[in-house]
């Protein structure tokens, strides 16, 4: 035990880290802590805390507050807190990417919101720089993520094709941020799909 030491904050170890979601959503919630208060980024962590409450209170709360008996007998009936238990499985498995593709959604809003009140000065310039940013890990982490940016772009194709010069403009833009996002943020493990435990 006297061996163990705390894990060294080298380069490799922070880059590592940074590359984690729940760090990524830490450093923003930090972030959002220390700046001028706006509602709508606050939708996120609503939806996850929804998420991680319900699976606490199934896999820790219930255990807990209703331990198994001890088995005397063979007996059919099933306990309440599996009834509950199950209940809440059931609901988180049900509602959980459909919550996730609104988080995704929101977070672009969330976007365009910093980068309008940037201009409006309604928000510091340095807003939208960090959370352009934290959207660009999340699109290489999230198949949600990646989804909502494909609707949005079918979307905005769709529009911006009314017009040439508005086209334009959006091609030109398109090109610039995919020259911006790249292909250099290598995920650890694979793409993840949330914080959120799905059992």
């Amino acid at each position: 035990m006297a061996n163990i030491q705390p894990p060294s904050p080298s380069s490799a170890f922070l880059n590592k880290a940074l590359l984690d979601e729940n760090v990524q959503y830490f450093v923003l919630a930090l972030y959002w802590w220390f700046s001028k208060p706006i509602p709508i980024a606050l939708l996120p962590y609503m939806v996850f805390s929804v998420f991680h409450a319900a699976t606490f209170i199934r896999t820790t709360v219930l255990p807990k507050m209703y331990p198994p008996p001890p088995s005397e007998g063979s007996s059919s009936a099933v306990p309440p807190q599996t009834q509950v238990g199950k209940m809440i499985q059931v609901w988180v498995k049900s509602n959980y990417d459909r919550a996730m593709y609104l988080t995704a959604f929101a977070e672009f809003f969330i976007l365009a919101r910093v980068i309008l009140g940037a201009l409006t000065f309604q928000n510091s310039f340095l807003t939208p720089i960090l959370y352009a940013h934290f959207i660009r890990q999340r699109y290489y982490q999230s198949l949600f993520t990646r989804y909502a940016a494909g609707k949005i772009r079918e979307n905005i194709d769709k529009y911006a094709a009314m017009s040439p010069a508005a086209l334009q403009i959006w091609e030109s833009s398109k090109r610039g941020i995919t020259a911006w996002v790249g292909n250099t943020i290598e995920p650890a493990g694979g793409a993840r799909r949330t914080t959120t435990p799905r059992n």
